[in-house]
């Protein structure tokens, strides 16, 4: 006899895996598209491969460029055993005389990435209790949405940040469940640390979440309760943190400096006409914006 546990692994697993091969499959399209992102730091990416952890700027956090390290240590590995470089020499010189393998590796890895979208709409439909095709249709929706397929032609962690920002909330859902307790607290800070990971402005859209998170579980349960899910959650992004992102410990000063670089870089009247005016401009950008359809979904369901 099957336990309700593996009657729901049973069903989802499958459609997780499909879901995700697919949105892999799509994103794959167009990863050589013939022209380097200045974004895409690539050089970061190799220096981490070679050990140093720090990188050039911090703009970004470092963890990308250690997954992108990774990769290309695979994609050595696999040019050894086809021959197409002998030695560490060779594949050095192969970065300096045509960097293409390099970047469509690391696209290869963001567009993994970003495919994990696709999985994470499915399973919060189905963590909302919305069963059969309809579940399947919001992953489906995340496996088409147009931006999401775009930016995953570049190497750059915007849409690996949009994956785990989708499995944050779906974490966060879970942990109000009437069954869920420190276990799921770990996940939730798991998952929102590796999003902070990818982009620190997620710290913005987190913080709302966490105090929501905080009175709903005081709310539901109690507040020792709510007390320590938080300490739980803090003491594990204290420990993960620094660990994914070693080279802004290593370099805290300058990433510091950098930061109110980006403060002045990003400062804007902060009216609301404003916002509205740049609303209307991603709406109504049909390959890079949100598009029509998006901004309209965006408005009628903000989650």
């Amino acid at each position: 006899m099957t336990t309700r546990r593996q009657e729901w692994a049973n069903r989802t697993i499958p459609m997780v895996l499909i879901l995700f091969v697919l949105a892999w499959g799509v994103r794959l399209v167009g990863v050589d598209v013939g022209y380097f992102f200045g974004d895409e730091r690539i050089n970061d990416a190799a220096r981490a491969m070679t050990g140093q952890l720090i990188p050039g700027q911090h703009f970004y956090p470092p963890f990308l460029n250690y997954i992108n390290a990774a990769a290309f240590a695979v994609l050595y590995a696999g040019g050894r055993v086809l021959d197409v470089w002998p030695d560490t020499a060779a594949f050095r010189a192969q970065y300096f005389s045509d960097p293409l393998p390099f970047y469509v590796t690391a696209r290869v890895v963001v567009a993994g990435l970003a495919a994990l979208t696709a999985p994470a709409f499915y399973l919060v439909a189905r963590a909302l209790r919305i069963d059969g095709w309809y579940a399947v249709g919001a992953g489906l929706l995340g496996l088409m949405y147009p931006l999401g397929v775009y930016q995953s032609h570049i190497a750059k962690s915007d849409v690996a940040l949009a994956s785990f920002a989708v499995l944050t909330l779906l974490a966060l859902i879970r942990r109000h469940q009437p069954q869920a307790g420190g276990r799921e607290d770990v996940v939730l800070a798991v998952a929102a640390t590796i999003a902070i990971s990818f982009k620190h402005s997620f710290v913005f859209l987190l913080l709302p979440l966490v105090i929501v998170h905080i009175i709903a579980l005081w709310r539901s349960r109690s507040g020792a309760e709510a007390g320590k899910s938080f300490l739980r959650a803090m003491l594990t992004v204290g420990l993960l943190w620094p660990i994914l992102n070693i080279g802004t410990v290593l370099d805290f000063q300058e990433f510091l400096a950098y930061q109110r670089i980006q403060s002045l870089m990003s400062h804007s009247d902060g009216s609301f006409l404003e916002a509205v005016r740049l609303f209307g401009t991603l709406a109504a950008g049909q390959v890079s914006g949100i598009t029509i359809t998006g901004a309209l979904l965006a408005l009628t369901f903000p989650i």
